[in-house]
Protein backbone atom coordinates (compact mmCIF):
# COMPACT_ATOMS: atom_id res chain seq x y z
CA UNK A 1 0.00 0.00 0.00
CA UNK A 2 1.32 3.74 -0.74
CA UNK A 3 1.26 5.68 1.55
CA UNK A 4 0.02 9.54 1.04
CA UNK A 5 2.44 12.16 1.18
CA UNK A 6 1.63 14.19 4.16
CA UNK A 7 2.29 14.70 7.60
CA UNK A 8 4.28 12.16 9.37
CA UNK A 9 1.67 9.25 10.86
CA UNK A 10 2.67 10.28 14.56
CA UNK A 11 1.18 13.55 13.70
CA UNK A 12 -1.88 11.75 12.10
CA UNK A 13 -2.23 9.63 15.18
CA UNK A 14 -1.95 12.09 17.40
CA UNK A 15 -5.03 14.36 15.60
CA UNK A 16 -6.59 11.15 15.34
CA UNK A 17 -6.00 10.36 19.15
CA UNK A 18 -7.57 13.81 20.12
CA UNK A 19 -10.45 13.37 17.98
CA UNK A 20 -11.10 9.71 19.44
CA UNK A 21 -12.11 11.96 22.51
CA UNK A 22 -16.40 12.52 22.63
CA UNK A 23 -15.57 15.57 24.57
CA UNK A 24 -13.26 16.93 22.43
CA UNK A 25 -14.83 16.12 18.91
CA UNK A 26 -18.25 18.12 20.51
CA UNK A 27 -15.75 21.01 21.45
CA UNK A 28 -15.00 21.25 17.80
CA UNK A 29 -17.68 20.85 16.59
CA UNK A 30 -19.13 23.57 18.07
CA UNK A 31 -16.28 25.90 17.55
CA UNK A 32 -16.77 25.00 14.31
CA UNK A 33 -20.50 25.82 14.16
CA UNK A 34 -19.73 29.82 15.87
CA UNK A 35 -16.97 30.63 13.72
CA UNK A 36 -18.26 32.78 10.72
CA UNK A 37 -15.84 32.20 8.56
CA UNK A 38 -16.03 28.31 8.40
CA UNK A 39 -17.84 26.92 5.86
CA UNK A 40 -19.98 24.71 8.38
CA UNK A 41 -20.89 27.47 10.01
CA UNK A 42 -24.44 28.35 11.61
CA UNK A 43 -26.30 31.35 9.11
CA UNK A 44 -26.40 33.03 12.31
CA UNK A 45 -22.70 32.52 13.56
CA UNK A 46 -21.84 35.83 12.94
CA UNK A 47 -24.17 38.01 14.73
CA UNK A 48 -24.53 35.33 18.14
CA UNK A 49 -22.21 36.10 21.02
CA UNK A 50 -18.91 33.84 21.56
CA UNK A 51 -20.01 30.13 23.34
CA UNK A 52 -19.36 29.71 26.25
CA UNK A 53 -17.45 25.85 25.96
CA UNK A 54 -18.15 25.22 29.49
CA UNK A 55 -21.26 26.15 30.15
CA UNK A 56 -22.66 24.26 26.44
CA UNK A 57 -21.17 20.89 27.63
CA UNK A 58 -21.89 22.00 31.36
CA UNK A 59 -18.00 20.76 32.49
CA UNK A 60 -15.56 22.99 34.46
CA UNK A 61 -13.21 25.30 33.50
CA UNK A 62 -9.95 22.97 34.14
CA UNK A 63 -11.69 20.16 32.44
CA UNK A 64 -12.33 22.03 29.07
CA UNK A 65 -8.92 23.69 29.79
CA UNK A 66 -7.00 20.46 29.23
CA UNK A 67 -9.20 19.21 26.26
CA UNK A 68 -8.17 23.01 24.86
CA UNK A 69 -4.14 21.96 25.85
CA UNK A 70 -4.73 18.91 24.05
CA UNK A 71 -6.36 20.20 20.65
CA UNK A 72 -4.00 23.12 20.30
CA UNK A 73 -0.57 20.84 20.78
CA UNK A 74 -2.18 18.34 17.77
CA UNK A 75 -2.74 21.73 15.59
CA UNK A 76 -6.25 21.18 15.29
CA UNK A 77 -7.53 24.58 17.24
CA UNK A 78 -5.50 27.89 17.69
CA UNK A 79 -5.85 30.14 20.29
CA UNK A 80 -6.13 34.31 20.37
CA UNK A 81 -6.03 35.99 24.53
CA UNK A 82 -7.77 39.23 24.16
CA UNK A 83 -7.85 40.80 27.69
CA UNK A 84 -8.93 38.07 30.04
CA UNK A 85 -10.95 36.25 27.53
CA UNK A 86 -9.66 33.43 25.09
CA UNK A 87 -10.85 32.98 21.76
CA UNK A 88 -10.25 29.68 20.09
CA UNK A 89 -10.49 29.17 16.47
CA UNK A 90 -10.33 25.97 13.63
CA UNK A 91 -7.02 24.99 12.18
CA UNK A 92 -7.82 24.58 8.97
CA UNK A 93 -4.11 22.96 8.18
CA UNK A 94 -4.58 20.57 10.86
CA UNK A 95 -7.53 19.13 9.25
CA UNK A 96 -6.47 19.54 5.91
CA UNK A 97 -3.39 17.16 6.61
CA UNK A 98 -6.92 14.64 7.49
CA UNK A 99 -8.23 14.83 4.46
CA UNK A 100 -5.48 14.64 2.61
CA UNK A 101 -4.89 10.89 4.32
CA UNK A 102 -8.30 10.04 3.80
CA UNK A 103 -9.47 11.03 0.93
CA UNK A 104 -7.41 8.73 -1.46
CA UNK A 105 -9.20 5.92 0.93
CA UNK A 106 -12.44 7.21 0.36
CA UNK A 107 -12.31 6.48 -3.62
CA UNK A 108 -14.31 3.59 -4.32
CA UNK A 109 -12.37 0.52 -5.63
CA UNK A 110 -12.85 -0.71 -9.41
CA UNK A 111 -12.99 -4.56 -10.03
CA UNK A 112 -10.64 -5.25 -12.87
CA UNK A 113 -12.61 -6.06 -15.96
CA UNK A 114 -12.85 -9.80 -16.29
CA UNK A 115 -11.94 -11.84 -19.51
Amino acid sequence: MNVPDGPPFDLLLSRLRALGDPTRLRIVQLIGQSDPDHPQARPDAGSTPPISISATLGLTQPTISHHMKVLIEVGLITSEKKGTKVYYSLNPDGFRDLTTFFEPLATPCTEPDLP
